[in-house]
């Protein structure tokens, strides 16, 4: 059988400057890791660092960019999707509802800080596709959505999808008392916005437009419902 040629070539435009001395990246506040990293790789790929490493500017000449505000591990993430392309899923996503939802959305938030729009569409992409798993808990946790209503601003795409994900798989039996407060309105508004109002779809609810609105009543001893009237 034939093996399928493969070209691993690329243009001399594509090409990576690995030469000169790495810059230093100091990640976190009270728990720090520093990432050493060819300047020609952050310039490729991230616009944050090519203004950064401007030689105006103090990071520029000492060549150190501080993220005291950022986690060392979802650096590290991104330290891996920057050098392959592909982040490593650090639980099965037969089980994402917490964990890896936070993982996911955690380097999403640290993308939209460095401005890496591509690293971002593939998150998406990558939470999208966790929740259409068919052993998955197909919605991130309350723990998540607060994570991202406390970092993000209104209009957001990432509240947006995580409202969409919570209307579109809103189930009875899901445990929100402690959903974000602002999120919580949101998706009311949105279920209100979606909600269907024919008789034949939600018959229960006919009876407060026409007819007895018996199913409101209180039975005593089994009767039968009067209608509420007037025996006097």
């Amino acid at each position: 059988m034939a093996t399928e040629l493969v070209d691993i070539r690329v243009s001399a435009t594509e090409r990576i400057d690995l030469e000169g001395e790495p810059v230093k990246i100091i990640v976190g506040d009270s728990t720090k890791r520093i990432y050493h990293v060819y300047e020609g790789v952050l310039r490729n790929k991230l616009a944050f660092f090519e203004v950064a490493l401007k030689t105006e500017w103090k990071e520029g000449t000492q060549r150190i960019v501080k993220l005291p505000e950022e986690e060392p591990n979802v650096f590290c993430d991104f330290m891996q999707w920057l050098y392959t392309g592909r982040v490593p899923c650090i639980e099965s996503l037969y089980h994402v509802e917490h964990e890896g939802y936070m993982q996911l959305v955690k380097l999403w938030l640290l993308a939209d800080h460095l401005i890496v729009a591509n690293l971002q569409e593939s998150l998406v992409n990558a939470i999208v596709a966790a929740s259409r798993e068919p052993f998955a808990d197909r919605y991130p946790s309350a723990a998540v959505v607060e994570i991202v209503y406390q970092r993000t601003a209104v209009g957001s795409r990432l509240r947006k999808l995580m409202l969409d994900m919570y209307t579109r798989h809103v189930d009875i039996d899901w445990h929100i008392d402690n959903l974000n407060h602002e999120f919580a309105i949101d998706l009311l508004k949105a279920l209100a916005s979606n909600r269907t109002t024919t008789d034949e779809a939600e018959p229960e609810f006919s009876q407060l437009f026409k007819g007895v609105p018996c199913r409101y009543h209180v039975h005593y001893d089994n009767k039968p419902c009067d209608g509420g009237a007037d025996k006097a």
